[in-house]
């Protein structure tokens, strides 16, 4: 391989890091230029673009050079709500597991990062502003684990309409 192009795309959450490699020529800043002149590169912005939305790596001949698009999702984003002492295994449970994490409690902040440190980020809110406090996305997986019933029926009404990947609900299951 004489040269190569890397360039980033972006779709929606996702990232892919582009590399066309040509064995004829090296591809550098000229080759980028040629290629966008010749409309190459929206080749390779489009197979870019499709491989994002499945969220598949992708390689093969595009453009004239044989490209490799790699998908890279963020950390899966988990939001705890709940500031009890059980919370915390949780935390470093998905932490471990390269997650995002963020904690919710109705505790004053201060008391919410002492007690979750490993968490990326803690949120001192009440139920009903959730929604103006926290993103919420479809790849979001939401725990409720605020041992309150008042809390939990707040926050599922909150939650129920939303697009999240996963709610749990801790609690029996008579209740929940």
């Amino acid at each position: 391989v004489v040269g190569a192009c890397r360039q980033h795309v972006a779709h929606e959450h996702r990232q892919a890091a582009v590399t066309a490699h040509r064995d004829d020529l090296a591809v550098g800043v000229r080759e980028y230029a040629a290629w966008a002149r010749l409309g190459r590169i929206d080749q390779v912005h489009r197979q870019a673009g499709e491989a994002l939305e499945v969220g598949r790596t992708w390689s093969g001949p595009c453009g004239g050079a044989d490209v490799l698009v790699e998908v890279v999702d963020p950390p899966t984003p988990v939001v705890v709500f709940g500031g009890g002492f059980d919370v915390a295994p949780v935390v470093n449970q998905a932490v471990g597991l390269g997650w995002h994490v963020t904690v919710v409690a109705d505790k004053p902040a201060e008391t919410l990062r002492r007690r979750f440190p490993k968490a990326h980020a803690v949120v001192a809110s009440k139920a009903v502003e959730i929604l103006e406090k926290v993103s919420l996305s479809p790849r979001t997986l939401a725990l409720m684990m605020t041992h309150s019933l008042p809390q939990d029926r707040e926050l599922l009404a909150r939650l129920l309409p939303q697009p999240l990947r996963y709610l749990g609900v801790l609690g029996p299951r008579s209740r929940t």
